[in-house]
């Protein structure tokens, strides 16, 4: 998925939250009044009233995309303490969209809006511990702050402590801790997780070897766009039914 729509649909995250917090009139869905009342509520100083606007001019539609206009207001909300609002910022500048492209201010925002307990920043600051960007690649700060996430019920935090327990990486390698962490992932619909899964099946890690549960996770995982997923459920649903017709064949002959 090209970067642009996988941006926008982050966003769509943010929505369910923030229209909640912002009032009864966002409630209503009616989303001209929710943005009257959403600015006025944000000249308050209401931070998930800010975000909720952010969000509107992530999206467009209600009113025209604008990641200037988004930025002020994620900036407003994150300056009164709506996690929401500071994990869209870090958004923001990890892909460069209204901004210059910048993981080490990413990293602050994620900081502060994974304090204030938003999953998804969390999830990113996990990830750029991870990898490296923006900060100092630090394996045990990704277990912690995927670990958080994962609390918060964030499938790819899940997903990413799975492999972290997998690999050894920022914590003692442990198999069934990675099993665990995959099928909590997968439970909250992410695709990497249950591919996590597929493969540990496959190969009898922490896990009895099983062709078929491979095949099934690997089929939700690809479900759900993974693409190791899918590349993997096809390889092993042709290994099982030649497997069985192999079993079929010798039985005939038996």
């Amino acid at each position: 998925m090209p970067l642009l729509p996988k941006f926008i649909l982050a966003f769509g995250l943010f929505l369910s939250s923030v229209v909640v917090s912002a009032g009864t009139a966002v409630a209503d869905d009616d989303l001209f009044a929710a943005r009257q009342f959403a600015v006025k509520e944000c000249e308050n100083q209401n931070g998930a009233a800010c975000a909720y606007l952010g969000s509107l001019y992530v999206l467009g539609g209600v009113v025209a995309q604008d990641y200037t206009k988004a930025l002020e207001y994620f900036t407003k909300g994150c300056k009164w303490q709506d996690g929401n609002a500071c994990g869209a910022l870090g958004l923001l500048y990890s892909t460069g969209q209204g901004v210059t492209k910048n993981h080490t201010i990413a990293a602050k925002y994620y900081i502060r809006g994974c304090k204030l307990q938003n999953d998804m920043a969390c999830t990113a600051l996990g990830e750029l511990y991870y990898k490296g960007k923006g900060v100092k690649r630090d394996f045990a700060k990704a277990v912690e702050y995927s670990t958080k996430s994962c609390d918060l019920q964030d499938g790819a935090a899940c997903g990413r402590l799975g492999a972290l327990y997998y690999e050894g990486n920022g914590v003692p390698q442990d198999f069934a801790k990675a099993v665990e962490y995959s099928v909590k992932g997968c439970e909250l619909r992410n695709g990497f997780a249950c591919g996590s899964l597929g493969l540990y099946f496959y190969n009898g890690d922490g896990v009895n070897l099983d062709y078929k549960k491979a095949a099934s996770y690997f089929a939700k995982g690809c479900e759900l766009l993974d693409g190791m997923s899918c590349y993997y459920s096809a390889m092993v649903t042709e290994l099982i039914e030649d497997y069985e017709g192999a079993a079929q064949i010798y039985d005939l002959r038996m």
